[in-house]
Protein backbone atom coordinates (compact mmCIF):
# COMPACT_ATOMS: atom_id res chain seq x y z
CA UNK A 1 0.00 0.00 0.00
CA UNK A 2 2.96 1.85 0.74
CA UNK A 3 4.46 1.94 -2.51
CA UNK A 4 0.95 2.68 -4.50
CA UNK A 5 0.87 6.10 -2.14
CA UNK A 6 4.36 6.55 -2.81
CA UNK A 7 3.64 6.18 -6.97
CA UNK A 8 0.00 7.94 -6.51
CA UNK A 9 2.59 10.96 -5.40
CA UNK A 10 5.03 10.65 -7.76
CA UNK A 11 2.43 10.69 -10.26
CA UNK A 12 0.84 13.50 -9.80
CA UNK A 13 3.87 16.16 -8.58
CA UNK A 14 5.96 14.74 -11.62
CA UNK A 15 4.20 17.55 -14.00
CA UNK A 16 4.40 20.25 -11.04
CA UNK A 17 6.60 23.25 -12.08
CA UNK A 18 6.53 22.51 -15.78
CA UNK A 19 4.36 25.34 -16.88
CA UNK A 20 7.04 28.02 -15.25
CA UNK A 21 7.67 30.34 -17.56
CA UNK A 22 11.14 30.39 -18.88
CA UNK A 23 13.01 34.10 -19.59
CA UNK A 24 12.84 35.25 -23.46
CA UNK A 25 15.97 36.43 -24.50
CA UNK A 26 15.64 40.23 -25.60
CA UNK A 27 17.61 40.49 -28.69
CA UNK A 28 18.29 43.43 -31.49
CA UNK A 29 19.46 46.73 -31.38
CA UNK A 30 18.14 49.56 -28.68
CA UNK A 31 15.90 52.13 -29.63
CA UNK A 32 18.14 55.20 -30.62
CA UNK A 33 18.22 57.95 -28.11
CA UNK A 34 15.72 61.13 -28.92
CA UNK A 35 17.35 63.91 -31.27
CA UNK A 36 17.55 67.40 -30.13
CA UNK A 37 14.33 68.20 -32.03
CA UNK A 38 12.61 65.65 -30.23
CA UNK A 39 13.45 66.68 -27.19
CA UNK A 40 13.39 70.85 -27.89
CA UNK A 41 10.05 70.11 -28.83
CA UNK A 42 8.88 68.46 -25.49
CA UNK A 43 10.39 70.96 -23.96
CA UNK A 44 8.24 73.27 -25.76
CA UNK A 45 5.41 71.66 -25.12
CA UNK A 46 6.28 71.23 -20.93
CA UNK A 47 8.31 74.25 -20.70
CA UNK A 48 10.74 72.10 -18.10
CA UNK A 49 14.13 72.16 -19.29
CA UNK A 50 15.23 68.04 -19.58
CA UNK A 51 17.83 65.87 -21.81
CA UNK A 52 19.86 68.62 -21.96
CA UNK A 53 23.08 66.32 -22.59
CA UNK A 54 21.39 64.97 -25.83
CA UNK A 55 20.89 68.40 -27.09
CA UNK A 56 24.65 69.02 -26.21
CA UNK A 57 26.06 65.69 -27.85
CA UNK A 58 24.03 67.32 -31.41
CA UNK A 59 25.64 70.22 -31.03
CA UNK A 60 29.48 68.78 -30.99
CA UNK A 61 28.38 66.75 -33.81
CA UNK A 62 27.58 69.42 -35.89
CA UNK A 63 30.98 71.41 -35.22
CA UNK A 64 32.96 68.75 -36.54
CA UNK A 65 31.27 69.77 -40.20
CA UNK A 66 29.63 73.62 -39.34
CA UNK A 67 31.19 75.21 -36.55
CA UNK A 68 29.75 78.34 -37.60
CA UNK A 69 26.49 76.74 -37.38
CA UNK A 70 27.52 75.04 -33.80
CA UNK A 71 28.56 78.49 -32.23
CA UNK A 72 24.83 79.95 -33.28
CA UNK A 73 23.28 76.51 -31.77
CA UNK A 74 25.04 76.93 -28.40
CA UNK A 75 24.47 80.65 -28.06
CA UNK A 76 20.99 79.76 -28.07
CA UNK A 77 20.98 76.90 -26.01
CA UNK A 78 22.98 78.65 -23.84
CA UNK A 79 20.09 81.48 -23.98
CA UNK A 80 17.37 78.19 -23.02
CA UNK A 81 19.61 76.97 -20.07
CA UNK A 82 19.51 80.36 -18.29
CA UNK A 83 15.50 80.73 -18.42
CA UNK A 84 13.37 79.93 -15.65
CA UNK A 85 9.87 80.96 -16.32
CA UNK A 86 8.10 78.11 -18.85
CA UNK A 87 6.41 80.51 -21.24
CA UNK A 88 10.08 81.61 -21.80
CA UNK A 89 11.43 78.41 -21.84
CA UNK A 90 8.40 77.41 -24.19
CA UNK A 91 9.25 80.14 -26.77
CA UNK A 92 13.02 79.64 -26.82
CA UNK A 93 12.85 75.84 -27.06
CA UNK A 94 10.35 76.10 -30.23
CA UNK A 95 13.00 79.11 -31.98
CA UNK A 96 15.90 76.59 -31.15
CA UNK A 97 14.07 72.99 -32.80
CA UNK A 98 14.06 74.87 -36.29
CA UNK A 99 17.71 75.74 -35.96
CA UNK A 100 18.23 71.63 -35.93
CA UNK A 101 18.99 69.58 -39.01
Amino acid sequence: MSRAVVLLCLLLFAGCGSDVPKPIAVTGTPAPPPSAKEILAEIAKSGELTGETHIEEEIEKIRATNPNKAADLQREYNNLSRLEEPEAIKRQASRLMGRFP
